[in-house]
């Protein structure tokens, strides 16, 4: 382990693992400088008292009992507000002393050139800048005003001590402006290369889906009508089949694998420091006719926990989406958050205004966003980071603004809202045991030809089939007859089968009964079998459907 990292394990409070990046930094840049400056008032006190000046030691004494005191305070409590506006007035406090005493022979006031350093690593940029001018503001009213009571510095040490405490500041200011628009171009280019991996694993998830909705149905045909045909051949064209839906697999499994996802770490951060760092990455040249503006409240809290990244992402997504649809040369936004409750939940709402209007979206926004087939991209990859965030999003389009806003959870680092299938095996029962061929199946299939293999096959072990084109007539068809199992397809118009699931489970709370429901369905991703699970759903199977395996699983649910 180098040097640096045995400074930065020691400095590190013990919850830095569940704050983001930046928050870290901050964390160690002030413990840094409690520990640096406490120090250094210890060493020079202990000078004082037994060389020097004793009074001056004495309060150079209580300045590192004050520092030394506030690093250990800081770990107990973990306030960064609080101790970096400590820090900066204890801090200025003892430059002051050091300038008005002019320690040493009038050479103490060198140390006053660290304070632009001292206050950077401990206050934003716009404290930093504040402060560091007025300390150099006081230093100059010491040099100049005649006062018997003011140490008299010699001539070049005071032109020396300006020209150089004015080069620190510059030079401090051009580091940190350059570094942090480094650390913003890889933020976004980190966001981009997400985005575009993103988009080829929707490709290939795509082409997956559409090679096995016609293959379930050949696989469906062949298993209906396979006393009517030569053995050799129906073997030849299962093996056929079998083979190509492991070539599938294998391209999905390869993505999967890879970790082609747009999800980060889950930590807490703060929504309107966010929105900060998301209006930060438009300042570039390819967005010099967009501005942005923010008017966020201070209502907001400043820390929630859920994931950074995807947030960032669908603000970005967001604004994107309002700039390559503008209809005037330039656009302006302003990006405005509050905190509302509705249904004693609490809800931060974003409104994203601008000077454009954007009316020939409106008509087809409601139906893209509810529908699995999206015509605009854009739309889509706002509608799956909000589903990825999982924060019940509500999204409303108007002719020159758009509002989102999502439920403010109060999750705990570690712990996820799921339901696996292990809690699920007693948790979702029948009151009456049947017999399979008396069951009633409830087929959500939007595709009619999927429908009728499906249905021509479950009629070797099911009487009573019903079938559902969508996920709303899935809802009506449920509420008005006892159905037993749920065969529910995932990509659906008007209603896909996560939702349905989802109203399903709403309407079973409170009745000590549950119907199971099986995933069938030609996305064979990962992301979306454990999707299934998360909404209530008890199994999954793929498609091409393998009957006798989906015949177990139904029997298994039936149990």
């Amino acid at each position: 382990m180098s040097f640096v990292n045995k400074i930065s394990g020691i400095l590190k409070h013990d919850n830095t693992m569940n704050i983001e990046a930046d928050s870290v930094q901050k964390v160690l840049l002030l413990n840094f400088t409690l520990i640096v400056t406490s120090f250094f008032s210890f060493i020079f006190s202990l000078l004082h008292i037994f060389f020097l000046d004793k009074p001056i030691g004495f309060v150079l004494l209580s300045f590192f009992l004050s520092l030394f005191s506030m690093y250990f305070l800081f770990k107990k409590f973990k306030n960064y507000e609080l101790f970096s506006a400590l820090s900066l007035i204890i801090i200025t406090a003892l430059f002051i002393i050091i300038s008005l005493k002019g320690a040493g022979e009038k050479t103490g006031i060198i140390w006053g050139l660290s304070y632009p350093i001292f206050i950077s690593f401990t206050n934003n940029r716009k404290k930093a800048n504040l402060f560091s001018f007025l300390f150099l503001l006081f230093n100059i009213l010491i040099f100049y005003v005649p006062s018997d009571y003011l140490p008299d510095y010699p001539f070049d040490l005071k032109l020396r001590f300006i020209a150089l405490y004015l080069l620190i500041y510059f030079l401090l200011r051009y580091y940190i402006t350059l570094k942090q628009q480094a650390a913003n171009n890889k933020e976004k280019q980190i966001i981009e290369a997400k985005q575009q991996l993103r988009l080829k694993d929707e490709f290939l998830s795509k082409l997956s889906y559409q090679i096995r909705t016609p293959l379930n149905n050949i696989a469906g045909i062949i298993n209906l009508k396979r006393e009517l045909l030569d053995n050799e051949i129906v073997e030849e064209t299962e093996l056929s089949i079998s083979n190509l839906i492991s070539i599938i697999n294998t391209i999905q499994d390869a993505f999967d694998q890879k970790g082609f996802k747009i999800e980060g770490e889950k930590t807490n951060f703060g929504i309107n420091a966010t929105l900060k760092k998301s209006v930060t990455l438009f300042q570039t040249e390819q967005y010099k006719d967009l501005k942005l503006s923010l008017n966020l409240s201070g209502k907001v809290p400043k820390s929630i926990f859920g994931d950074r990244l995807l947030f960032l992402q669908l603000v970005i997504s967001n604004i994107d989406f309002l700039y390559k649809n503008k209809t005037e040369p330039s656009l302006k936004i302003e990006i405005t958050s509050e905190l509302v409750t509705k249904n004693e939940k609490n809800f931060i709402s974003l409104k994203l205004t601008n000077n454009n209007s954007f009316q020939k979206f409106i008509n087809e926004t409601e139906q893209e966003l509810n529908s699995a087939d999206f015509k605009n991209k854009d739309l889509l990859m706002i509608k799956e980071l909000s589903e990825a965030l999982s924060a019940n999003m509500n999204i409303n389009f108007q002719s020159n603004y758009l509002i989102f806003e999502f439920e403010v959870k109060n999750e705990k680092s570690g712990e996820k809202n799921k339901i696996y299938k292990e809690d699920q095996d007693n948790f979702f029962y029948t009151k009456v045991k049947k017999e399979l061929k008396d069951v009633t199946v409830l087929l959500v299939e939007d595709d009619v030809m999927n429908s009728k293999v499906m249905t021509l096959n479950l009629e070797k072990y099911v009487k009573n089939i019903i079938i559902a084109v969508n996920g709303k007539e899935a809802l009506e068809k449920y509420a008005s007859t006892r159905i037993d199992i749920i065969l529910m397809d995932i990509r659906m118009p008007l209603m896909d089968g996560f939702k349905t699931t989802e109203k399903i489970r709403e309407s079973e709370q409170g009745t000590g009964y549950q119907t199971p429901i099986i995933a069938v369905t030609a996305n064979a991703s990962s992301d979306i079998k454990n999707r299934c699970f998360e909404v209530g759903m008890n199994d999954y199977t793929t498609k091409p459907t393998n009957f006798k395996l989906l015949i177990k699983k139904i029997e298994a649910q039936l149990k």
